[in-house]
């Protein structure tokens, strides 16, 4: 049939609509096209059977209950696991792409729900990153296209595997820009507030130099650990900043929850009691963390704000360490 010849870069859909009927009609069409299936209804669980399955395309339906079509787009597209995987609207025809742009994330592709076979198919068709209007070509090179998924299934695992720090297993500094400056647009738009927390373990280059570089790393192992169990949302992130200094990107948090974030974790932090003998403040591991909360405006750039929490986080450093300094600047 059509699809099963042309679009067999997609072995795998993940369906996401709340209404059966929709869910069965899809399912059948691309079934019978010779493509495995599963169906989930909530939006906030569709993000963890996306993370757990890595599906080849997802259909989504704008009006997921919980969160909405848009937000289960935004936050599929910051999972470093589900980053590149193609995504398809479902709409009505009264919602069709006016409905779909207001969104504001840039080109879309939308199937509406009459659910016509050959409707139903087209959109996804032109998503395939492999088919060719040459038949004849796609029936003599077979071999060809598994290697051709094999490779994209590579390149997209290469991509996650760059975006993540070595060493702690969490984000790194590239993740952390291309996040803060998609969150930065979002919450500018949506005029709602942005917390940055940034925290550096105090002394630890005399850490380094009494206990080696291996300790050090384990160190920064324990302390990426403790903080990534207090950091719980999915809208947020945990980076390595640099060396000895992670940062936490908190979306749509008021300068009290940051500061309570932030207190929390100077203590569960404290209270892994990792020796540090040459510390100048404290017989064990300390942090010391700049935050500051601003609601994003487009007249005023990413990074001077990240400045702003950074010489934040230097006040602290220069009071002595295991403190911290808090800016609100809404």
């Amino acid at each position: 049939m059509f699809f099963n010849q042309s679009c067999q870069s997609y072995n795998f859909i993940l369906i996401i609509d709340n209404d059966p009927n929709n869910q069965c009609t899809l399912s059948n069409i691309l079934q019978l096209n010779g493509i495995k299936v599963k169906k989930t209804i909530s939006g906030k669980t569709s993000i963890q059977v996306a993370k757990q399955e890595l599906p080849d395309l997802i259909l989504l339906d704008i009006n997921t209950p919980e969160i909405n079509g848009y937000e289960v787009y935004q936050q599929l597209k910051t999972q470093i696991e589900t980053a590149n995987i193609p995504i398809i609207f479902i709409s009505t025809p009264e919602q069709t792409l006016a409905k779909i742009m207001s969104f504001n994330i840039g080109r879309v592709d939308y199937t509406e729900k009459n659910f016509q076979e050959s409707e139903v198919l087209a959109p996804i068709k032109n998503k395939s990153l492999f088919w060719q209007q040459n038949q004849g070509m796609i029936n003599q090179n077979q071999g060809l296209w598994q290697e051709s998924w094999e490779s994209r299934k590579t390149k997209q695992i290469i991509k996650a595997e760059t975006l993540v720090d070595e060493l702690t297993g969490i984000a790194n500094r590239r993740k952390f820009d291309e996040y803060f400056n998609l969150e930065w647009r979002r919450l500018c738009r949506k005029n709602l507030p942005l917390s940055l927390l940034l925290c550096n373990v105090d002394f630890f280059k005399s850490y380094n130099n009494t206990y080696g570089y291996l300790s050090g790393d384990s160190c920064l192992q324990q302390i990426a650990k403790t903080i990534k169990l207090s950091v719980k949302r999915s809208t947020d992130l945990l980076a390595r900043y640099q060396e000895e200094k992670f940062a936490i990107i908190l979306s749509n948090t008021e300068f009290g929850g940051a500061v309570y974030l932030a207190e929390l974790i100077r203590k569960e932090v404290y209270n892994l009691k990792i020796p540090h003998t040459q510390s100048k403040i404290d017989e064990f591991i300390t942090l010391s963390i700049g935050l500051a909360t601003i609601l994003p405006k487009q007249n005023v750039l990413p990074n001077t704000f990240i400045e702003m929490v950074e010489k934040a986080l230097d006040e602290a450093k220069i009071h002595g360490g295991d403190l911290i300094i808090a800016r609100k600047i809404i």
